[in-house]
């Protein structure tokens, strides 16, 4: 009788010891995932906020065309640190082009025409000259997709974020050419063919080939 009472308290502690080090084995696949890339304290508080606050929407939304939900979650990293309510960022040159469609004093701000952008006032200019929510999209990419500013900045930013980037660059995506579709996210242009890229920062697409690798791991386990 003892000595099967001593078994099973035997038994009863590997137990808890496996079960304990199975923990401690995926607590360290987190750590372990981030050093092998090299990824500052810093940036995992942005990676695991983007995938706190948007994980969740933006598989929904891949699910749809099937798209890579790694790629946008490092997207909203990289434009916005993965924030729930992201600044917005105003581009005065941006301002004062479309401003001046509106006043006749140019004809077009790329795909742009003045009658676009006839009877706005100065205010509604301001916001299409501004970039909005976790992808920082600029506001005069809403006559494209067909919607209002107040539908890239709200809380549908992430559909109409993603339908945007599907739009413009979907091809790439489809194709797995991550660096070209951070190139154009940034640039409007692919990553050119010979050289360094014309990213705003020189690291912004390395930094988001790296984020890719941490979330895809994220969201296989």
């Amino acid at each position: 009788m003892f000595r099967f009472l001593g078994f099973l308290l035997v038994l009863a502690l590997v137990f808890t010891f496996l079960h304990y080090q199975r923990g401690i084995k995926n607590n360290y696949q987190d750590v372990y995932i981030s050093d092998s890339l090299k990824i500052t304290p810093w940036e995992k508080t942005k990676l695991d906020r983007a995938y706190r606050n948007y994980k969740d929407r933006i598989v929904l939304e891949c699910k749809k065309e099937n798209l890579p939900p790694a790629y946008f979650l490092s997207l909203a990293t990289l434009e916005s640190s993965g924030k729930k309510n992201p600044k917005k960022r105003f581009e005065k040159k941006v301002f004062n082009h479309l401003k001046g469609v509106r006043d006749r004093r140019y004809k077009s701000f790329g795909s742009i025409k003045r009658k676009q952008l006839k009877g706005l006032s100065d205010g509604a200019i301001k916001n299409l000259a501004t970039s909005w929510g976790p992808f920082q999209l600029m506001g005069y990419q809403a006559f494209k997709l067909g919607v209002y500013v107040s539908d890239i900045r709200g809380k549908e930013s992430v559909k109409y974020g993603i339908r945007w980037c599907y739009n413009r660059y979907g091809k790439y995506l489809k194709k797995k050419k991550f660096p070209d579709s951070f190139h154009i996210h940034n640039t409007g242009k692919p990553h050119p063919k010979f050289g360094k890229p014309f990213t705003h920062d020189p690291e912004y697409i390395e930094k988001g080939m790296k984020y890719m690798a941490y979330f895809n791991f994220k969201l296989d386990n």
